[in-house]
C-alpha cells in the first residue's frame, strides 16, 4: 500500500530512478562482465561516488576544490586500471575498453539515481524507493530479454543464481544497509564502501585467478583516494553545502540536527 501511494505521487520520477539504479547500473554491469575481467569491472564500477560530482552541479550543489579534485583522481585511477590490465585479459577480451566503458556507465546510472533519487529517499524513506526502483528495474530486465531475443528459459543453476542476486545482495543488502543508517551515523559507514571494491578484487582474485598487475594496484588506489576525496565532509571552516543532511557515497541520507 505505502510503496503503491508513493508511486502514484510521482510515477515518472520513480520511473526514471528505476530505470537508473534498479535496471541500467545491473544492465551495464552484466554487459561489461562479458568484455573485461571481473577486477576492472569492480574498480571502475565502484568509483561511482566521484561521478556524483559533476552531476550534483547540475542540480545547483556547490562542489569545493577537494571535491573536483577526487574526480580527477578516480578518472585517472580509472584510466590507470584499464590500461594495466593483464595482457592475457586484452587478448582473450577485444572490447576490453567497451567493457570498462560498460562498467563506467553503469557507475554514471548510479550516480543519476543518487543525485536524482536523494529527495525521494528522504520523502518515502530508502526501503520504499528501493523496493520500487527493484519492481521497475525487473520489469525493464524482462523486456529487454524479450527485445534481445534471449530465451527466458533458466536451467537449475541459473535459477538459483538468480535467486541468489534478488535475494541476498539485493532485497538483505540493501534491508541492512538502511537498518544500519538507523543505528549509526553516515559518517561512520561511509567509510565502509571501500569494502566493495577491495573486497570484490579479493575474491576474483581468489575465486576467478585474475591476475592483479601493479598498474591495477597504482590505478585503484588512486580510484580509491578520489572517492574519499569526493565523499568526505566539509573541511574546518568550510560551510557545508547541505547542513541539515549526512548523505553517504550512494546518496542516501539522515537528517541532522543542528548544533
Amino acid at each position: 500500500g505505502r510503496s503503491l501511494r508513493a508511486f502514484a505521487r510521482e510515477p515518472w520520477r520513480f520511473l526514471l530512478l528505476g530505470l537508473t539504479g534498479g535496471f541500467g547500473m545491473g544492465f551495464c554491469v552484466f554487459l561489461a562482465l562479458s568484455h573485461t575481467s571481473s577486477i576492472t569491472v569492480q574498480i571502475i564500477m565502484n568509483t561511482n561516488p566521484v561521478l556524483i560530482v559533476p552531476l550534483s552541479l547540475l542540480v545547483g550543489e556547490r562542489v569545493g576544490v577537494g571535491k573536483v579534485a577526487g574526480v580527477i583522481a578516480g578518472a585517472v585511477g580509472c584510466g590507470v586500471v584499464l590500461v594495466g590490465v593483464p595482457q592475457q585479459v586484452a587478448l582473450e577480451n577485444p572490447h576490453h575498453v567497451l567493457g570498462g566503458a560498460l562498467a563506467a556507465l553503469s557507475g554514471l546510472c548510479w550516480a543519476v539515481y543518487t543525485v536524482w533519487g536523494r529527495d525521494v529517499v528522504r520523502r518515502h524513506g530508502g526501503l520504499t524507493t528501493t523496493t520500487l526502483c527493484m519492481l521497475i528495474g525487473g520489469v525493464a530486465f524482462l523486456v529487454a530479454c524479450v527485445v534481445m531475443g534471449k530465451d527466458l528459459r533458466l536451467s537449475s543453476q541459473g535459477a538459483l543464481t538468480g535467486l541468489y542476486l534478488a535475494v541476498v545482495p539485493t532485497a538483505l543488502g540493501f534491508t541492512a544497509w538502511y537498518m544500519a543508517l538507523e543505528k549509526l551515523p553516515a559518517n561512520v559507514l561511509g567509510p565502509l564502501q571501500f569494502i566493495v571494491p577491495i573486497g570484490g578484487v579479493a575474491l576474483a582474485t581468489w575465486l576467478l585467478k585474475e591476475e592483479v598487475t601493479p598498474a591495477i594496484v597504482v590505478g585503484g588506489a588512486l580510484a580509491l583516494l578520489g572517492i574519499y576525496l569526493a565523499t568526505r565532509g566539509p573541511s574546518a571552516g568550510e560551510e557545508p553545502t547541505e547542513s541539515p543532511v549526512r548523505l553517504d557515497s550512494r546518496g542516501h541520507g539522515r537528517r541532522l540536527r543542528r548544533p
